[in-house]
């Protein structure tokens, strides 16, 4: 067979179904002057190699081998054309069988819209240079090492991989230096939103990794429960960004949570754990508010009722614990100093006000009351103020609201 001298990279590209010509729709930012495109994406000599491979050599001859090539080149500068233009639903249609599997239309438009928001759009696109690529033969996969450059995060180096079809090339996939982000991290970012709304507190458990996993189910599902009382219902869950140091293995990603009490601001780590993707890390705020204060709030609750007065004594702040001994804490409860005993104590876990921003936390709790000497009971309500103290939170007031303006 005689040397395809007259096909070269640049000749190839132009004759493909899609060219660089206004056929495409532009994107919506694009540099005054658009950088000349690297050829794209295998260079001849490569193509040449592969499909005489992947076509058992021979089988259609030179003619058949071209075709492939110009078929595969012009998927290359449509793919580039496509993510300049933001046509997510219209490259889509390129996508392989297996990588329609992965993810829907509508879901690949929406992380493609995603990226474009918080790492910029796509200036251009390209093999990257030295032409490297490798080769599936079992799979009928050419892996194509390229570069797009967005306006917003700079160059993104990764793998694009090609597979043939029955019905020609097909894009099979990317990597997540190429589009700076895991689909798979984007995916479950969206189901734990979901999941989030719609209050499915085992859903998420499921969606966290073993070593996330400190609590049972049901301890999971009460804190969740928790949480809820103290920041409301979430009624909104979003990205908010994309991390800069994203892997094939582990993407981080911040989402922003608006309950409806409380608004919040974290990242979510991604990792592909053996059993699959599943959440490695999550900030306390995407979560809510810090829940310490309730819980050492009834646990001084729960003691003053019990009338453990050294365990309360134990959960007040170093610096209140210097205004007052322990035997007079327990005067003051037990009924002895005023005639006015503490007989229970019930924290409201929606009356949290403030946060460990502002290092103080007041919460307001029902209680019964006894005149020791005349054995009358009575109803008030008490207000509890807590501080961080080292790595904890204590008690740094209590006061009553019949006495105090609450």
């Amino acid at each position: 067979m005689s040397e395809p001298n007259d096909v070269t990279s640049e000749s190839v590209y132009a004759t493909g179904d899609i060219s660089t010509n206004t056929d495409v729709p532009q994107p919506r930012a694009k540099p005054a002057k658009r950088p000349k495109r690297r050829k794209l994406w295998i260079v001849l000599t490569c193509v040449l190699l592969v499909v005489a491979i992947l076509t058992a050599c021979g089988i259609g001859g030179y003619r058949y081998i071209k075709q492939q090539y110009e078929e595969l080149s012009a998927l290359g500068a449509q793919t580039c054309d496509l993510l300049e233009a933001h046509q997510y639903s219209m490259l889509y249609q390129h996508f392989s069988d297996t990588l329609k599997a992965r993810y829907t239309e509508d879901e690949f438009n929406h992380y493609g819209m995603e990226m474009d928001q918080f790492e910029g759009n796509v200036l251009s696109c390209g093999q990257s240079a030295g032409n490297h690529f490798t080769y599936d033969l079992g799979q009928r996969t050419i892996t194509v090492a390229s570069l797009d450059n967005r306006d917003g995060s700079g160059t993104h180096t990764g793998n694009v991989r090609f597979r043939q079809t029955d019905t020609g090339w097909k894009v099979d996939g990317f990597d997540v230096g190429f589009l700076g982000v895991s689909l798979d991290a984007l995916k479950l970012a969206d189901k734990y939103c979901i999941a989030l709304k719609e209050r499915d507190d085992q859903a998420i458990y499921q969606m966290m990794a073993s070593s996330l996993r400190t609590e049972t189910l049901q301890q999971f599902i009460q804190t969740a429960a928790l949480h809820r009382e103290v920041d409301g219902f979430a009624h909104d869950c979003a990205l908010e960004g994309i991390g800069t140091k994203n892997t094939d293995t582990s993407s981080t990603v911040s989402l922003h949570v608006q309950w409806g009490q409380h608004y919040g601001v974290g990242t979510i780590t991604f990792g592909d754990t053996p059993s699959g993707w599943a959440m490695t890390h999550i900030d306390p705020s995407v979560q809510g508010r810090d829940l310490t204060p309730v819980t050492v709030a009834e646990r001084w609750c729960t003691d003053i009722h019990s009338q453990n007065y050294t365990d309360a004594f134990g959960l007040l702040t170093q610096e209140t614990q210097q205004t007052i001994s322990a035997s007079a804490y327990a005067a003051q409860y037990s009924g002895k100093k005023n005639s006015i005993k503490w007989l229970n104590c019930t924290v409201d876990p929606s009356t949290y006000t403030g946060d460990t921003a502002a290092k103080a936390v007041t919460l307001y709790a029902g209680v019964q009351l006894e005149n020791t000497a005349t054995k009358r009971q009575m109803s008030n309500k008490a207000s509890i103020g807590l501080a961080p103290d080292g790595q904890t939170w204590g008690i740094a007031l209590v006061f009553l609201c019949g006495l105090y303006e609450c």
